[in-house]
């Protein structure tokens, strides 16, 4: 106790002060002539076991009464000090200090009201860390507890999870989702979502090699150029939408193929991942049918995981015709629409990269054991289209 570091006081945050003074003269075993006082000397009668023994408690008593004194007068700062120099005991001096900082009955339930609304209104912001936003609910439900309202670790997870910005809408699906927020503890929550921003973090810097753009825009043809026999017969031609995106009339099984000279995703743009598992997109208003009742967790390239708002077709035009892209998933929040190379491949689809291009044709033109398209196949024919 000799090497215990006494915290000062000068007038910032008295709440804190007090709660840690409270517990530093419990450990010394002086909290008590603190709070209670030392009692008055008894009046003079004659000497008994008794009195002996009750003045020797009194003794005790009024030096460990000192002793407090000391350690409070120590406690605060110069300017401080001077509210409590006439102080001879150490409860008037504590006394004297709680009365001036922290007020009278009618003080305490104003400053818990302004601390309630405080609690209410606190958000965190879109650029905020999420250690500091869950440190201000934390000290804020301290602050509470000293005043009198204590907050439950339920009552802070439903405020945090509540207050969080968009980028936080996957990670918050999932908890209620999947997880028991009754007897989940605030330095697990804590700990899920310094995760997750920690991902969201590492996805920003991350770059998105090996992807290919594949634009399905509906658009004027652009020009033709002549066709090079010695690439797998397929005509050279500009894309009829942005010159990225290459199409062959010759081969209505074609879906489309995407170049790599794009510089820029847009929002529009679909990237062709072999490591996706699932085609995904974050667009709505792309899908002919949804079924929104389709809803589980699963896991995206950077590690994190988000919960799906659906799953359904989405049509798109191609030179060829209309295309239905089956089974896609609703992924709120997400950066970029995915198709999965495996979910195409499984369908009876081929996907080849050729100068640069992503091609995805019909298999059973090159591949005559592949699988054969079925109503449940990703590619069949849409009933109206989405131009993209």
């Amino acid at each position: 106790m000799k090497n215990q570091v006494i915290p000062i006081f000068d007038e910032e945050k008295y709440d804190f002060w007090s709660i840690k003074m409270t517990t530093i003269l419990k450990t010394r075993k002086l909290w008590y002539v603190v709070e209670e006082g030392v009692a008055s000397p008894p009046a003079l009668v004659e000497e008994t076991p008794e009195t002996a023994r009750a003045r020797s408690l009194r003794e005790e008593a009024m030096m460990n009464d000192t002793l407090a004194l000391q350690i409070l007068q120590t406690a605060v700062s110069d300017h401080i000090f001077s509210r409590i120099a006439a102080a001879s005991t150490s409860k008037e001096a504590w006394d004297a200090l709680k009365e001036e900082y922290e007020g009278s009955s009618q003080v305490r339930l104003i400053k818990l009201q302004t601390l309630r609304r405080e609690y209410e209104n606190l958000k965190m912001y879109e650029n905020e860390d999420i250690k500091v936003f869950t440190d201000k609910i934390v000290e804020l439900a301290n602050q509470l507890t000293y005043h009198g309202e204590q907050k439950s670790d339920v009552q802070l997870i439903q405020k945090i999870l509540i207050s969080l910005p968009t980028k936080f809408d996957s990670i918050v699906s999932v908890l209620e989702q999947t997880s028991d927020l009754t007897s989940t503890k605030m330095t697990e929550l804590i700990g899920i979502l310094k995760a997750h921003e920690a991902r969201l973090a590492a996805r920003e810097e991350s770059t998105n090699e090996g992807e290919f753009d594949a634009r399905v825009k509906h658009g004027n043809s652009g020009k033709q150029k002549k066709d090079d026999p010695k690439k797998d017969h397929r005509s050279n031609k500009e894309c009829y939408n942005c010159g990225n995106l290459e199409e062959d009339s010759n081969e209505d099984h074609m879906l489309f193929s995407a170049s790599e000279a794009a510089t820029t995703v847009m929002e529009d743009v679909w990237l062709v991942d072999s490591g996706a598992t699932n085609h995904m997109t974050k667009e709505e208003n792309y899908f002919s049918r949804l079924h929104r009742s389709i809803k589980f967790p699963i896991k995206i390239g950077n590690g994190s995981t988000v919960m799906t708002a659906g799953k359904g077709d989405i049509t798109v035009m191609t030179k060829g015709g209309k295309r239905t892209i089956r089974n896609v998933f609703l992924v709120p929040g997400l950066a970029k629409n995915l198709l999965s190379v495996p979910q195409i491949v499984s369908s009876g689809y081929r996907v080849s990269f050729q100068e640069k291009r992503c091609i995805i044709d019909d298999a059973k033109d090159g591949y005559p054991d592949s699988q054969k398209l079925s109503n449940q196949d990703e590619f069949g024919s849409g009933r109206r289209s989405h131009e993209r």
